[in-house]
């Protein structure tokens, strides 16, 4: 098993158009992500009970006009806060792929994150994502490209920080054949990596806080 994480790197506030924003690197791999809501979106949208979520994933080459990463992006932010808070309002979060070698799911979905925590929402859980690859019989987290094109199978996991503050699956995506140990290996392998993602979150945003104090 692999189980080392890229160096990670991370600029918040990054566009200034944006209610929340960050630059986000995992290698070689960056993504722009921004956010700008709660506010108010198209009627035909408007939830009575709950805010309404837009998600944007947009790759830097190719066609836009949907991907699967929205999916499991939407569906993590659902779970990691509160939408009852903020009904009638709309939300858009937009990541764009700038550069892609490997891993690009789960730096979107550390991105998309970072960008919300800089827009101040109230979070009941933090998320992040981590993918493990099966590359012949071995586990791989936070693959390059290249082992990303060799692999077998692919489980991207969106995980989020349980109220024990041990990491929790929140969504889940998997690609090709997996049995249940395959799972519970990348799992276990998926586990501290997400513990390290966390403890980057804190690092970064504790360095902000401490920047806008002074």
């Amino acid at each position: 098993m692999a189980g080392r994480l890229r160096e990670m790197r991370c600029e918040l506030s990054f566009l200034k158009n944006a209610d929340g924003s960050a630059c986000f690197s995992q290698g070689s791999t960056c993504i722009w992500a921004s956010c700008s809501g709660p506010g108010d979106g198209h009627a035909s949208k408007a939830n009575e009970e709950a805010m309404t979520l837009d998600i944007s994933y947009r790759a830097n080459c190719g066609d836009n006009k949907f991907s699967v990463l929205n999916n499991i992006i939407q569906s993590t932010i659902s779970k990691a806060i509160n939408l009852e808070l903020f009904p009638h309002t709309t939300i858009a979060v937009t990541i764009h792929g700038i550069q892609d070698d490997g891993s690009i799911g789960a730096v979107a979905i550390n991105g998309a994150c970072f960008a919300l925590l800089d827009n101040g929402m109230p979070f009941e859980a933090v998320f992040c994502g981590v993918l493990v690859v099966r590359l012949k019989d071995e586990l791989i987290i936070d693959p390059t490209t290249k082992q990303e094109a060799s692999s077998t199978g692919r489980v991207l996991f969106a995980v989020c920080n349980g109220a024990d503050g041990h990491p929790e699956v929140c969504s889940m995506d998997a690609i090709g054949q997996w049995d249940f140990n395959q799972l519970e290996a990348a799992w276990s392998l998926a586990q501290p990596s997400a513990t390290a993602i966390f403890e980057f979150y804190r690092s970064v945003m504790q360095r902000k806080h401490s920047i806008d104090e002074h």
